[in-house]
């Protein structure tokens, strides 16, 4: 029963932070980048990143196109590789946050998930990793 699931959350959080830690490991951030706690007494400008999906729903394919990844002579794109590389580098550092925008794409990623990943989803956006924004079909 319940000591079931959480075996298998275990394991599922395990493979996340490693595949995580493999993507990490490919970025190299340069020596003389100063982390936030060395520059809060300095002037300096403070700039903020958020990270978010600018997919334009049917701007060059159609929504299926995009989100499957088909029809690339047009524009290489496959919007649902995001939303699954996402839920795995949310689930491997709980301070990455990220915001998605587009209702139609994660409509389509959302029907296609077995439970279990709905409730990684249901509790990446409790702990405010996940947000949505605009909300609308676009």
């Amino acid at each position: 029963g319940s000591n079931h699931s959480k075996s298998v959350g275990t394991k599922a959080k395990a493979k996340a932070k490693a595949k995580a830690e493999t993507i990490s490991s490919t970025i190299s951030v340069p020596q003389n980048v100063k982390k936030t706690e060395e520059i809060e007494t300095e002037k300096v400008l403070k700039i903020h990143f958020v990270p978010h999906t600018h997919d334009d729903v049917g701007w060059l394919k159609t929504v299926e196109q995009y989100y499957y990844g088909t029809n690339n002579t047009i524009q290489n794109a496959c919007v649902s590789r995001i939303l699954d590389t996402l839920i795995v580098a949310l689930q491997a550092d709980p301070n990455r946050k990220f915001t998605y925008v587009e209702m139609s794409f994660f409509s389509l990623w959302w029907d296609d998930q077995t439970n279990e990943t709905k409730d990684i989803v249901r509790n990446l956006v409790k702990n405010k990793q996940l947000s949505f924004a605009n909300g609308g079909w676009c």
